[in-house]
């Protein structure tokens, strides 16, 4: 429209149409009927055979209201098990003299953070300093697992030493090993009680706080072990077949081989004796 208006102005020359407008359209005219839409047909059918298959008339009314909303709810007080935590929590916490701390867990310690490395232990050092001498005078120390995983220790040599091994009363199958261990440091009983027995020892003993051995009644067998029992006779019945426990055979359980009792285990059962 606006380059009409600046042609028309350069021309001076205003543009006219020179046809007749046209007729409007016609309205209200005749339409044949030709019946209902096939797919209408078929739709139609279709939810009836679908209504009659499942016993279920399909609704199509608009959805219902939308439920009541932001209406008023009457405060009757705190809830009975509420109380009832709280004060059991304030009591355990009186008796315990610890309150019961409900905040948010600490942060994770750093990781990944750098450390200083100072070199190898002085532990580590001096023992491999020490084995590296050992082997280069006795020959090179080979370590061996035995059937069971464990380390195989050098040991003594029986023909030179089955007299000590008897007056020290080792087993016929075994040897002292030569790598020395923390109870080998301890070889005797210490002294530590007087004629009088370990009196200066015992375990001293206060009141527990409640009661022990008490009578307790006895209703039955728990309904839970029952049901189990009715589940496997049930289960029995529709395979055919009766549950029947086997015990474990002695051949099938691994037996394993340990040297002599600790002398430290020996002593701490003879002062709990005593």
């Amino acid at each position: 429209m606006k380059n009409l208006a600046a042609a028309e102005k350069y021309h001076g020359h205003v543009m006219e149409a020179s046809f007749d407008p046209p007729k409007e359209p016609k309205r209200d005219y005749f339409v044949p009927h030709f019946g209902e839409d096939e797919d209408i047909l078929a739709t139609k059918k279709n939810i009836a055979a679908a209504e009659k298959a499942l016993g279920h008339e399909y609704d199509t009314s608009p959805p219902p209201k939308d439920p009541p909303r932001d209406y008023f709810v009457p405060h009757f007080g705190e809830d009975e098990d509420i109380k009832s935590t709280k004060a059991i929590i304030a009591a355990t916490e009186k008796k315990l003299g610890h309150e019961y701390d409900t905040s948010d867990p600490p942060a994770d310690p750093k990781r990944d953070y750098f450390v200083p490395n100072f070199g190898e232990d002085e532990d580590l050092t001096f023992t491999k300093r020490n084995i590296a001498s050992a082997e280069k005078k006795y020959g090179t120390w080979t370590v061996k697992r035995d059937g069971n995983g464990a380390w195989m220790l050098p040991s003594v040599d029986e023909n030179k030493f089955g007299n000590f091994k008897a007056e020290n009363n080792w087993p016929s199958d075994q040897m002292p090993s030569l790598v020395q261990t923390s109870a080998d440091i301890k070889v005797e009983s210490d002294p530590i009680c007087s004629s009088a027995g370990c009196t200066q020892y015992k375990h001293k003993t206060k009141d527990l706080g409640y009661d022990i051995n008490y009578f307790v009644p006895n209703f039955g067998r728990d309904h839970l072990i029952n049901q189990n029992f009715d589940s496997l006779d049930l289960a029995e019945k529709q395979l055919g077949h009766k549950w029947v426990w086997h015990d474990d055979k002695d051949e099938d359980i691994p037996t394993y081989h340990h040297k002599a009792m600790d002398p430290d285990i020996v002593d701490s059962l003879k002062n709990l004796e005593d």
